[in-house]
Protein backbone atom coordinates (compact mmCIF):
# COMPACT_ATOMS: atom_id res chain seq x y z
CA UNK A 1 0.00 0.00 0.00
CA UNK A 2 0.92 3.35 -0.63
CA UNK A 3 2.59 5.56 2.28
CA UNK A 4 0.33 8.19 2.31
CA UNK A 5 -2.97 6.34 1.63
CA UNK A 6 -4.75 7.80 4.55
CA UNK A 7 -3.59 11.30 3.51
CA UNK A 8 -5.09 10.52 -0.04
CA UNK A 9 -8.50 9.23 1.54
CA UNK A 10 -8.39 12.11 3.42
CA UNK A 11 -8.28 14.25 0.51
CA UNK A 12 -11.06 12.53 -1.47
CA UNK A 13 -13.58 12.67 1.68
CA UNK A 14 -12.92 16.79 1.23
CA UNK A 15 -13.50 16.71 -2.37
CA UNK A 16 -17.18 14.45 -2.44
CA UNK A 17 -19.65 13.55 -0.38
CA UNK A 18 -19.68 10.03 -1.59
CA UNK A 19 -18.55 7.23 0.73
CA UNK A 20 -14.76 6.48 0.22
CA UNK A 21 -14.18 2.75 -0.40
CA UNK A 22 -10.73 0.33 -0.58
CA UNK A 23 -10.61 -2.57 -1.85
CA UNK A 24 -7.62 -4.85 -1.06
CA UNK A 25 -6.23 -8.47 -0.73
CA UNK A 26 -5.67 -7.88 2.80
CA UNK A 27 -2.39 -9.48 2.57
CA UNK A 28 -0.97 -6.48 4.61
CA UNK A 29 -3.95 -5.18 7.30
CA UNK A 30 -1.32 -7.15 9.91
CA UNK A 31 0.56 -4.22 10.12
CA UNK A 32 -1.22 -1.69 12.51
CA UNK A 33 -0.12 1.56 10.59
CA UNK A 34 -1.82 0.10 7.89
CA UNK A 35 -4.96 -0.33 9.33
CA UNK A 36 -4.31 3.50 11.36
CA UNK A 37 -4.43 4.73 7.52
CA UNK A 38 -7.69 2.94 6.68
CA UNK A 39 -9.53 4.50 9.22
CA UNK A 40 -10.07 7.40 6.96
CA UNK A 41 -11.83 5.05 4.71
CA UNK A 42 -15.74 4.32 5.18
CA UNK A 43 -15.04 0.76 4.05
CA UNK A 44 -12.75 -1.71 3.85
CA UNK A 45 -13.15 -4.27 1.56
CA UNK A 46 -10.66 -7.39 2.13
CA UNK A 47 -11.15 -10.35 -0.27
CA UNK A 48 -10.82 -13.93 1.24
CA UNK A 49 -8.88 -15.67 -1.33
CA UNK A 50 -5.90 -17.83 -1.12
CA UNK A 51 -3.36 -19.24 -3.21
CA UNK A 52 -2.95 -22.14 -1.29
CA UNK A 53 -4.88 -25.11 -0.39
CA UNK A 54 -4.95 -24.94 3.63
CA UNK A 55 -4.50 -21.23 3.43
CA UNK A 56 -7.01 -20.97 6.33
CA UNK A 57 -5.56 -23.53 8.45
CA UNK A 58 -7.72 -26.06 7.34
Amino acid sequence: MHDGLGLMIRAVKRLTKLPVVVFTNGSLLFKPELRQELRAADVVVSSLDVLVPGGYGS
